[in-house]
């Protein structure tokens, strides 16, 4: 008799606009050389996004938004800007090289999603809002 793994629930389907996308590809190729792990994981959610034109009025988690979700197992909601590995260390910001911010990468409002943790157990993460990267001053959105 063999151990029967649980199936793992399939990943929800994701989008991000063209410009996203670029920029997010640029990211993890550049994070080859230094973690290939996790770029992996950025270019695996990336290529597997259904992609929108840039002026798109659908909102997605990209890079410079912020995330509001919340961990099934703890119940805590947390919020989180999603930056470029070289501006992770500011207080609530999150790398789309982290396995967290591969994960929130192109999910919207209501979308569930499984990643790992930093312990090796798995997290079950519930988008419960996403607002927009913010607009450089001067410009409106």
């Amino acid at each position: 008799m063999h151990n029967a793994q649980p199936l793992k629930p399939a990943k929800p389907p994701i989008a991000l606009r063209r410009a996203d996308q670029e920029a997010l590809l640029a990211i993890a190729y550049h994070g080859l050389l230094s973690d290939t792990r996790s770029a992996g994981a950025l270019l695996c959610e990336v290529s597997r996004a259904d992609l929108l034109a840039d002026d798109d009025a659908v909102l997605t988690a990209t890079l410079g938004s912020r995330v509001c979700f919340r961990d099934s197992r703890s119940a805590e909601v947390q919020i989180a800007r999603l930056v470029a590995p070289d501006q992770h260390g500011v207080a609530d910001c999150v790398s789309v090289l982290s396995p967290l911010g591969a994960a929130l990468i192109g999910l919207s409002t209501g979308q569930t999603i499984s990643c790992p943790d930093r312990h090796g157990g798995e997290l079950n993460l519930t988008v419960l809002h996403v607002a927009p990267p913010s607009q450089p001053h001067g410009e409106t959105p």
